[in-house]
């Protein structure tokens, strides 16, 4: 069972002997109680700190406890709300306030032993409910901080293959250029072969061929080499 913590009671019932007597019962098993005599003094006292469960007579004056109940639903869904109801009262009644939300119902006269079970329970059913409501929202922030590490990545992926995309495409032109020099100079290399010695400089046409030659190949090397 859970134990661990503060464990605190909000009792509301216009009878001020049903008040005192489930105060005394609790109190005497480790309860920390705050009492209400009316449906407003419930929802000023609830107003004011989060109860893990509320003892909720269904008649009272002013506010009815159904009346109460729904506002308590409303503001704090986690808290576990038993109602309370007389013998005379309609069963059907206190059956309809489970529908609005309430976690279970005693009719009085009550065994108290009985009360404090349910009590019990009900405290270790909103602890459940706590739990599986600060696991969702846990998981709930992971996923969303996963979510924002992913599209980041897919961001970063697509700029990465935007730059590849364009680096790809100047080499492309870099090379279709070189193999147009290379296809100019091997038509250069036929004309010049072709060509009779150009009287007094023979030595200096052929230098200037092996240097145009050396450059294109030094383009040549420098377009086919891999980048690192």
């Amino acid at each position: 069972m859970y134990m661990a913590g503060m464990r605190t009671v909000l009792i509301v019932d216009d009878e001020a002997t049903i008040r005192e007597n489930l105060d005394r019962l609790l109190k005497g098993n480790g309860y920390a109680t705050t009492l209400a005599a009316d449906g407003q003094e419930a929802l000023d006292a609830a107003a004011g700190r989060e109860f893990d469960v509320v003892l909720l007579d269904i008649r009272m004056p002013h506010l009815s406890g159904m009346d109460v109940l729904r506002r308590l639903h409303e503001d704090h869904p986690d808290t576990a709300v038993i109602m309370v109801t007389a013998v005379a009262d309609d069963v059907t009644t206190a059956v309809e306030t489970m529908k609005l939300g309430a976690y279970d119902y005693v009719m009085k006269p009550f065994n108290l032993g009985d009360v404090l079970i349910r009590v019990e329970k009900a405290r270790e059913r909103r602890f459940l409910a706590l739990q599986v409501k600060n696991y969702q929202m846990d998981m709930e922030k992971r996923l969303a901080e996963q979510a924002e590490v992913l599209h980041e990545m897919m961001t970063q992926t697509a700029q990465a293959q935007r730059e590849v995309h364009g680096l790809s495409w100047l080499l492309q032109r870099d090379v279709l250029w070189v193999q147009e020099m290379r296809e100019r100079l091997q038509k250069l290399r036929k004309d010049v072969a072709a060509t009779p010695e150009v009287a007094g400089d023979p030595a200096g046409l052929a230098s200037r061929y092996t240097d145009l030659k050396a450059r294109i190949d030094a383009i040549a090397d420098f377009a086919n080499t891999p980048p690192v």
